[in-house]
């Protein structure tokens, strides 16, 4: 019996080993499946892991430096660079066009950021058009010290402010979701900050810009990196996700 049982020991093990060097005498290949893209860049419409230049790492919407230097302040070892602005006319422009219309629309937007100074001023990080003179913008609030998102609409009922607040010389990462019903979230460190529930319908018709409006106005002071973009709404814990595993486009 025990004679046996060692017998089918050896066989099961040896069938493993048979079987590829039966497929390589036949000339084939043994097909070993791909690793799987993480879903959370499901949707995924550009990245900008801003390492040097402003490439968009799908390839489609690369965008154009002005006046911003490469920086190795970085917020995790894996970043490779960030991008450096100096608030004197810095900003990367964009190709893309982003179509975000908060009641119909669902969108995600995010980024780590460092702010140098306070300064008691808008600093913007990300922005783009409504309007002829108007914008919506994700930026750093620097007399509140918190994120802010605002539609300058005229409307400040569409401003949405963090809870917590975001201090000076320390990497953040930052973000914005639009649900597609009119509500929008706000995620600071991977925490959900705030809610605006039932925010105007508006349409941005602009292209994205990184660091400023275009231009250089209302330019950010810092370092920004690894920007997302999405055409749905990120979840709370893929948000966490980047966030706790300072996860980067593949």
């Amino acid at each position: 019996m025990r004679f046996a049982l060692l017998l089918l020991t050896l066989l099961l093990t040896a069938l493993p080993t048979a079987r590829a060097q039966d497929a390589a005498a036949w000339g084939m290949v043994m097909q070993v499946a791909a690793p799987a893209v993480d879903p959370v860049w499901d949707s995924l419409v550009a990245y900008y892991p801003l390492d040097g230049t402003a490439t968009d790492s799908t390839g489609n919407y690369t965008g154009t430096v002005t006046g911003a230097t490469s920086s190795t302040n970085v917020p995790f070892a894996a970043a490779g660079t960030s991008y450096n602005f100096d608030a004197s006319g810095d900003y990367i422009t964009t190709t893309l066009a982003p179509n975000i219309n908060p009641s119909a629309t669902a969108y995600s937007m995010a980024a780590w950021i460092k702010t140098d100074s306070s300064a008691n001023t808008l600093r913007l990080f990300l922005a783009t058009a409504i309007g002829s003179n108007q914008r919506c913008y994700f930026s750093y609030d620097g007399t509140s010290e918190q994120l802010l998102y605002n539609t300058s609409d005229g409307s400040a009922a569409d401003d949405l402010y963090s809870a917590s607040g975001v201090s000076v010389l320390t990497w953040h990462h930052a973000a914005v979701v639009f649900d597609g019903s009119g509500d929008m979230l706000m995620y600071l460190n991977g925490v959900l900050e705030n809610t605006l529930i039932g925010i105007d319908s508006y349409t941005t018709t602009g292209d994205l810009t990184i660091g400023a409006l275009p231009g250089g106005s209302f330019g950010f002071f810092g370092q920004i990196d690894e920007v997302g973009i999405w055409n749905r709404a990120t979840t709370s814990n893929e948000i966490y996700r980047i966030y706790s595993e300072q996860l980067t486009y593949p």
